[in-house]
């Protein structure tokens, strides 16, 4: 069988559980003798800013480096919605998927993909299946915590608005997928704020500084809908959880229609080998 995953990238540029759990399905969906693929949202082309594919690998995973992709709230929220639905081309994913030709699709987060990479799946007719490691794209972030309580049961286009003021700009965002973001990230735990322009401006990496943002309540409510029309896309759901599975069919009403169940995702053995590295060559 040839299967593609969708995840949020590799060490050293990305860790995690998510990105540990990816790993360890794909090793041993290669150990059982299927061919294996992964897409995944990388770096900044700055002169050519169209979305773009890069060919590599990290160990014995082949991979596609999602140059350019939507940006990634990783914490903290979406300061401008329409940054995260910029259309692109879905001949680009078409292309890859008629290169590739996976019999399923694995998707890990909705974070940086666009929709066209969906609507180019359904058109190939490939299932799609998608694991619940998180909660972004039924909330603005990863969390669906907003000043310490969870707002699942109060999910509306105001609620995104308001948990959404102190989020990072998109310019912000944006540094999370700079190549050298990894070195960035070790400094800051030494200093507390990068000058990445050689003057006062600085940027601090872990702490949000933000102005209060002033995108109206509609604009979350067509980011909201953009997000609908991708899990509408999706063939089967796995929840980590009976609580995550309780929360997706509370806030997602076109599960009545889908295919779903839980499958807990703990393990306590991933292993990330921090040693190897993410090579790409451009295609």
């Amino acid at each position: 069988m040839r299967i593609l995953h969708y995840t949020l990238g590799f060490p050293p540029a990305r860790s995690g559980g998510l990105v540990g759990y990816a790993i360890d399905v794909m090793n041993e969906q290669i150990n059982q003798g299927n061919e294996v693929y992964a897409l995944f949202p990388g770096g900044l082309n700055f002169i050519n800013r169209k979305m773009q594919i890069k060919s590599g690998s990290f160990s014995n995973i082949k991979t596609f480096e999602l140059i350019n992709s939507l940006p990634l709230p990783i914490f903290g929220g979406i300061k401008t919605p329409a940054d995260f639905m910029v259309p692109t081309s879905k001949m680009l994913f078409i292309n890859l998927l008629k290169k590739i030709k996976p019999d399923v699709i694995h998707i890990h987060t909705l974070m940086g993909i666009p929709k066209e990479f969906f609507s180019a799946a359904k058109s190939e007719g490939i299932t799609i299946v998608f694991t619940s490691h998180d909660y972004f794209g039924l909330a603005p972030d990863p969390s669906f915590y907003y000043n310490k309580k969870s707002y699942d049961q109060d999910n509306t286009d105001a609620y995104w608005c308001e948990s959404s003021k102190k989020a990072y700009s998109t310019k912000k965002l944006r540094i999370f997928q700079l190549r050298c973001y990894p070195l960035l990230r070790k400094l800051s735990k030494k200093i507390s704020s990068i000058n990445l322009k050689g003057n006062s401006n600085q940027i601090e990496l872990e702490k949000n500084t933000e102005h209060i943002n002033t995108v109206s309540e509609r604009e979350y409510g067509l980011l909201r809908n953009y997000y609908k029309e991708i899990f509408n896309l999706i063939d089967k759901f796995h929840f980590n959880s009976t609580l995550t599975k309780d929360i997706y069919v509370n806030n997602l009403s076109i599960l009545s229609q889908k295919e779903y169940q839980v499958i807990s995702i703990t393990n306590k053995d991933i292993h990330i080998q921090k040693e190897k590295s993410l090579k790409t060559k451009v295609k």
